[in-house]
């Protein structure tokens, strides 16, 4: 489970990569929806790593779908509260933390 946060960071570093986005720059929406994706993808590969060694053997199909729809869901929600939350700490602290999203 630990090798689902390499795909998490991977994809939460190449949303906030500089280049043509629809955010501003650095945005706390940027930062919300980067947060939202890593966990995205984070919850598929673990999801797919605990499928392939046998984790869910035995439940059927229909479980498994909950299970899937649960966790893809849900662990989107969570990352994107993460994120959110995360924002407004910064936004809290003001300029000790010098961070692009205290304007």
């Amino acid at each position: 489970m630990t090798l689902a946060l390499i795909p998490n960071g991977i994809v939460f570093d190449l949303t906030l990569r500089p280049g043509d986005h629809i955010f501003d720059n650095l945005s706390r929406e940027r930062f919300i929806v980067a947060g939202a994706l890593g966990n995205l993808a984070m919850a598929v590969f673990g999801l797919a790593m605990l499928q392939a060694f046998g984790f869910f053997h035995g439940f059927g199909v229909s479980t498994l779908i909950v299970i899937w729809v649960t966790a893809l869901v849900g662990d989107t929600l969570v990352g994107a509260l993460g994120a959110l939350f995360g924002t407004a700490v910064v936004r809290r602290l003001g300029e000790r933390v010098r961070s692009p999203l205290v304007r």
